[in-house]
């Protein structure tokens, strides 16, 4: 943040703030946590950088879990519209594969937003209407094993953690964080 600053760069300064706000958020003191990260993407929103859209997308993605994690659903379906919309506006960057993945993300919290606010029929419609599969995105996996415990989808669960587990073996991550609370999810 510091550097910066110092160097007149406003979006790595918002950035910075973002992700202290996420912070807060994560110990705890979510409100707080909350209104900072919302006024970092505030700024973000009038710079002008070549992943500006794509970023947004990111950021907006991340408070709509915030919003899911606090039970704040209608706050969490209105930030996965923000998602969504800034999604539409990076369409045209140079790789559609992010378009793409940022689309599957969007669709996936969206799946679990609506699931967790007991929208289950719109939660199966949105499984089936955009084939969501987990993808290699934390956020996906987590709404996507979500929706299967909400609908009873054991088998597809486990399908989904012993294949994450695979391929953080074969990548050699038998003791990290990610095989750790992968195991923890399979448990």
């Amino acid at each position: 943040y510091m550097l910066a600053k110092e160097r007149g760069d406003s979006v790595h300064a918002a950035m910075a703030v973002w992700g202290g706000g996420k912070r807060l958020h994560g110990l705890g003191q979510k409100q707080e946590g909350l209104q900072i990260a919302l006024n970092a993407v505030a700024t973000m929103k009038h710079t002008d950088y070549d992943h500006k859209n794509h970023e947004l997308a990111n950021l907006y993605a991340i408070l709509a879990k915030m919003y899911c994690m606090d039970g704040k659903y209608d706050d969490s379906l209105r930030m996965s519209k923000e998602q969504e919309r800034y999604v539409e506006l990076s369409k045209e960057s140079p790789s559609q594969e992010w378009y793409r993945r940022n689309l599957m993300r969007t669709y996936t919290i969206r799946l679990e937003i609506v699931a967790k606010m007991g929208r289950l029929a719109e939660a199966d419609s949105i499984y089936v209407k955009y084939g969501i599969t987990p993808e290699c995105d934390p956020l996906c996996g987590d709404a996507v094993l979500s929706y299967y415990r909400l609908r009873g989808m054991n088998d597809q669960s486990m399908q989904f953690l012993n294949a994450a587990i695979k391929n953080l073996r074969e990548d050699g991550d038998t003791l990290g964080r990610n095989m750790l609370r992968l195991i923890t999810d399979k448990g």
